[in-house]
């Protein structure tokens, strides 16, 4: 892959100011937005004019949702602990990877 053709990030909803002017410089006229539904309704991108977006919710259909629910379960020290003891942490992130 070409240096500078593909750049990722967690999200663009604080997307602003000196940044704003960076991202529009880079050239990027598509975004695909890997997140959930809750996760863009929670934290919509703040793109500059004329870039498209590309909804590609990877966890859309899953029966284990964790990736995208991490912060909830890390919050809940009970719930983060049946969550990723024991190995369990590694297992789940080792089973959405190869789901993605």
């Amino acid at each position: 892959m070409r240096r500078g053709s593909v750049y990722r990030s967690e999200d663009l909803g604080r997307l602003g100011g000196d940044d704003a002017i960076a991202f529009a410089h880079l050239g990027i006229r598509t975004v695909y937005d890997l997140r959930t539904a809750d996760e863009r309704a929670a934290r919509p991108d703040r793109l500059p004019a004329g870039t498209a977006t590309v909804m590609l919710d990877v966890l859309r259909g899953s029966t284990d949702a964790s990736p995208a629910q991490l912060m909830a379960i890390l919050e809940d020290p009970r719930l983060a602990a049946r969550a990723f003891g024991d190995g369990g942490g590694a297992a789940m992130f080792e089973r959405k990877y190869r789901e993605f």
